[in-house]
């Protein structure tokens, strides 16, 4: 609702304009959240599997962020009534009610990058994938926790959130476990994110 006086008359007053889901600050809820531990140097790493679920239901997208190594798969499922199309960067998939898709990770021409996912029929759903060159991709718990196995070698954790880029940080993994800790998201705010990649 816009709040204002209207009144009878004949001269033209002007016109208002009502923004519908505007951009709001960075998210710190883990289902904003995504991960992904960017190789940098290491030992082979295994073949990338399906990371995350992606599913539309209620005219919500949940989670609104994922991430995926190239080679791996993203599934969506449509868990409502109709059929959606799903448009990610520049592929559409038609997923019918009750099933799943499959979306494939192919890194485009510049590397790492974030694609917008949008459903035709919804538009003002929003999420995002962010498709990872080589490395292990990941999603934080409800806690925010998170564990991501990989081989020793120099990695960068990155954090992505529906706007991009939340965080990164620096890791040395060995052959033990590393704790990073907490990880800030926002400039001072308390992170969503800790555990042990």
């Amino acid at each position: 609702m816009v709040p204002g006086v209207a009144k009878h008359t004949s001269e033209v007053v002007g016109y208002t304009r009502t923004r519908i889901l505007s951009p709001g600050k960075l998210s710190t809820r883990p289902d904003d959240l995504a991960l992904f531990l960017k190789v940098k140097s290491s030992l082979p790493l295994p073949a990338p599997n399906t990371t995350a679920l992606l599913e539309l239901s209620g005219y919500r997208i949940a989670p609104q962020v994922a991430a995926c190594a190239v080679d791996g798969k993203i599934q969506i499922k449509n868990s409502g009534s109709v059929p959606l199309t799903v448009k990610i960067g520049e592929q559409n998939l038609t997923i019918g009610p009750g099933e799943t898709g499959e979306y494939p990770c192919v890194v485009g021409k510049g590397g790492d990058e974030l694609r917008n996912l949008r459903v035709a029929e919804w538009p003002y759903a929003r999420a995002v994938v962010f498709v990872g060159e080589v490395g292990v991709a990941g999603m934080p718990n409800e806690k925010g926790a998170f564990s991501l196995p990989a081989s020793p070698g120099k990695y960068e954790l990155l954090v992505i959130g529906l706007n991009g880029m939340a965080s990164s940080k620096e890791v040395d993994l060995a052959k033990v476990d590393v704790d990073v800790g907490t990880i800030d998201l926002s400039g001072g705010e308390e992170a969503a994110a800790s555990g042990s990649p």
